[in-house]
């Protein structure tokens, strides 16, 4: 259950905190690798101002678009496109 989702979209090494509060998704090293290169982006979920749940993916998997605010259920509702940038991959667009 949650009640806030925010998405962290291609997290740059020293522009945020990237601490992870439920361990780390990646090998070792490889998360490193991600910031470095712009390629880590981040959904926190969030229930009543606490942290429930936290994915880490690649910026070059999966791209989102719209969704540089805190979303509820409600509006967290994305349209799926395939294929971006010739690259392979998943476009999630915030449907307004």
């Amino acid at each position: 259950a949650w009640d806030k989702v925010r998405i962290f979209a291609r997290i740059e090494a020293d522009t945020k905190n990237v601490s992870c509060p439920f361990d780390w998704n990646w090998a070792s090293g490889e998360r490193d690798t991600l910031i470095e290169r712009g390629l880590l982006s981040a959904l926190v979920f969030g229930q009543q101002g606490r942290v429930v749940q936290y994915f880490e993916v690649h910026s070059d998997e999966v791209a989102f678009r719209g969704a540089e605010d805190t979303l509820t259920p409600e509006t967290a509702v994305f349209d799926v496109a395939t294929n971006y940038s010739d690259s392979g991959g998943v476009t999630l667009t915030l449907s307004r």
